[in-house]
Order: structure tokens, then C-alpha cells, then sequence
């Protein structure tokens, strides 16, 4: 008898979950939480892809780091804050979600500077150079 109440009472719990939810504005929500990692993912190829006249080699300062629930092909993506750091031109300031390779997820950390692709025609267009060595945070 008391498996039947269980049931009975989850099925009235789902119910009023059911009652709350909205999957239209959970969808909404979802697709412009895409579109602007999207925006991300394009800024990032068209500072990769710049021509030799565009492309800036500079660094990256991460100034704040927050983990959000998403992930693309395996690396975590993280909403940051950072200054962008090139010869001759004065830091920019950029906040932007950003993938990260899960094995590189350490270095990404308030304080850590790393070197990065930046584009002249765009100021706020970068790509963090994973691959090269950088500055962890803390003291050296």
C-alpha cells in the first residue's frame, strides 16, 4: 500500500513542476544563450583568420573567471572579464563567454596572462593561443 502512495504522490509532484515550468521560455532562454556563444566563437575564428595586415600578436589578462553550466566539443565554456593587452595601443577591456579546453582550464584564472591572436580591425576580437606558454597567476 505504501509504494502505491509514493506514486501517487510523485505523480502529483511532476504535476506541479509540471505547472511551473515553461519549455518556450527555457527554449527562448537557450537559444540566445547560443547565439551569443556564437558571436564568441565568430570573434575568435576572425581573429585566428585575420590577414597578416589585421593580426596582432598581444595577451590576454584574465580579471574574473565564472564557470557556466555549458560546454562545446569537450571544453568548458566560462563567462570572463579581461584586458586585452597589445603594443602601442592602451588595454581594452572585454567581457565575453569564452571555451576553454578542459586540459587548459587551470590556466584560464583571475591574475594569469596569456598570449593571444587580437585583431587591429576589431579591438575587442581575440583568440587565446592555448598551445603557448603563459603566465600562470599567482607569484612567480
Amino acid at each position: 500500500m505504501g509504494f502505491f502512495k509514493d506514486l501517487n504522490t510523485l505523480k502529483h509532484q511532476g504535476k506541479e513542476l509540471s505547472k511551473n515550468s515553461d519549455p518556450g521560455a527555457q527554449m527562448r532562454d537557450a537559444k540566445a544563450k547560443m547565439a551569443a556563444l556564437n558571436a564568441t566563437m565568430v570573434q575568435s575564428t576572425t581573429a585566428l583568420t585575420a590577414v597578416p595586415g589585421d593580426a596582432i600578436l598581444g595577451q590576454v589578462q584574465f580579471v574574473s573567471v565564472a564557470p557556466t553550466k555549458g560546454s562545446v566539443n569537450g571544453s568548458a565554456v566560462v563567462q570572463v572579464s579581461v584586458l586585452l593587452l597589445a603594443p602601442g595601443r592602451p588595454p581594452i577591456p572585454v567581457e565575453t563567454s569564452l571555451a576553454v579546453p578542459a586540459m587548459h582550464l587551470w590556466r584560464a584564472q583571475p591574475g594569469s596572462t596569456l598570449p593571444a591572436h587580437l585583431s587591429a580591425a576589431d579591438p575587442t576580437a581575440f583568440a587565446v593561443d592555448w598551445a603557448a606558454p603563459g603566465s600562470p597567476a599567482g607569484p612567480a
